[in-house]
């Protein structure tokens, strides 16, 4: 990544999480359960890490500045610390920034109110988004030490099979994970 796009992008991202946007998406407090509904979204950013009271969450929309001279596909991150609420990874989230930043990649802050959203569970299938994000994150960490952006996640019923796009790095691959609560196998 070039250091040059990062204040830039770094600072739609606060906006974003600070003055969230609009969606007909309920959130829930990250104390409590979060919602299940059966239809996808794009909203927020998915927990890919977490250790102590620190998260590390991911954009799961890329921004594309390919038209200035920079990348097409930049996925956002904030490694939040002071995070007391539970929070698991696979989980799409939207985190509020709490004082300064520091100015990285992935940026660095404290975090201030958290919200988790609602995970998507299509009828006909047995795991959840964040399961299925949760278990890509797995497969992810023994590919590479770089943190993954989710690119996609998609349900396909006729297979039973979930397919998750990822990218570490610049490096990009898809991930297809059967639909079997007692059994995750990986294709």
């Amino acid at each position: 990544m070039r250091i040059q796009f990062l204040l830039f992008p770094f600072a739609v991202f606060l906006l974003f999480i600070v003055g969230g946007c609009s969606s007909n998406e309920t959130t829930t407090k990250a104390s409590s359960v979060a919602e299940i509904v059966n239809k996808p979204s794009k909203v927020g950013a998915y927990v890919v890490k977490k250790s102590g009271n620190t998260v590390l969450a991911v954009d799961s929309q890329p921004q594309d500045f390919s038209a200035t001279g920079g990348v097409k596909e930049y996925y956002n991150a904030i490694s939040f610390s002071n995070v007391k609420e539970k929070l698991e990874i696979g989980q799409r989230v939207r985190i509020e920034v709490d004082g300064p930043v520091m100015e990285s990649y992935p940026a660095q802050a404290n975090a201030g109110n958290i919200e988790i959203l609602p995970t998507y569970k299509p009828d006909q299938a047995n795991l959840t988004e964040a399961q299925v994000v949760k278990e890509a994150v797995k497969i992810a960490e023994t590919k590479s030490d770089w943190f993954p952006a989710i690119r996609h996640v998609e349900y396909f019923e006729a297979e039973a099979i979930w397919k998750v796009g990822i990218m570490q790095n610049e490096n990009k691959y898809d991930l297809e994970i059967q639909d079997k609560a007692d059994n995750k196998k990986i294709r």
